[in-house]
């Protein structure tokens, strides 16, 4: 589900195991970030799996940010559109009980896994690159590193501190800087994302190792 999820953050409903298409089919529904954000905390929940949750943090954070955009008027629940929630083509629509209460849930158990992981955490350069930022970002991402790979940018954010200045080259591996809390974060973990040539955010699945 990570693999596929969008750059926005929404985790796809309809992927062909096989081939790995995503349909498009029910793409506005909810139910896939909801029972991904529970699922991981129930599997941490039962495993107390560390490694497991930072390797999913970043994927797991960007799903629930989904699922706020989708609080259209900003009122503390889910607008949720007709036949966008779990019952399909029941005419049920905006503020559906169901939805919403798995939304709280899911926010508790974001918040719940947000106090598990440690600030500190080595972050390593997903490619050899030059790295074009380091600083406090305008955007929410608090302390950040942005390395340019020719066309392609990976962006590290909510950093403790980095060890790498401007205009410095990069490997691949490189220990570039640590986890922290800094900016609009729900607490310590890595901000991870790529920007392709259009400067558009990409899944960064793919681009975990150039």
């Amino acid at each position: 589900m990570s693999r596929h999820q969008s750059p926005r953050g929404l985790i796809q409903l309809n992927v062909n195991p096989d081939t790995g298409y995503v349909s498009t089919e029910n793409a506005g529904a909810v139910d896939g970030n909801l029972w991904y954000i529970l699922g991981h905390y129930l599997y941490f929940l039962y495993s107390n799996d560390l490694d497991f949750l930072q390797r999913h943090w970043p994927c797991i954070d960007k799903a629930l940010v989904w699922l706020s955009y989708q609080d259209m008027n900003e009122c503390g629940l889910l607008e949720v559109p007709e036949a966008g929630n779990w019952m399909d083509l029941l005419a049920v629509r905006y503020n559906v009980l169901y939805d919403n209460a798995l939304y709280y849930a899911a926010t508790l158990a974001h918040a719940e896994l947000a106090k598990h992981l440690p600030e500190g955490t080595p972050v390593f350069a997903a490619g050899g690159g030059t790295v074009i930022f380091k600083g406090w970002s305008t955007w929410g991402y608090g302390y950040t590193v942005v390395i340019a790979h020719g066309g392609t940018l990976s962006i590290y954010g909510h950093l403790n501190g980095a060890f790498v200045g401007c205009g410095e080259v990069v490997t691949p591996g490189q220990n570039i800087a640590v986890t922290g809390n800094s900016g609009r974060s729900s607490g310590p973990h890595l901000h991870f994302e790529i920007r392709g040539a259009a400067g558009v955010p990409v899944n960064p699945w793919s681009y975990q190792s150039f």
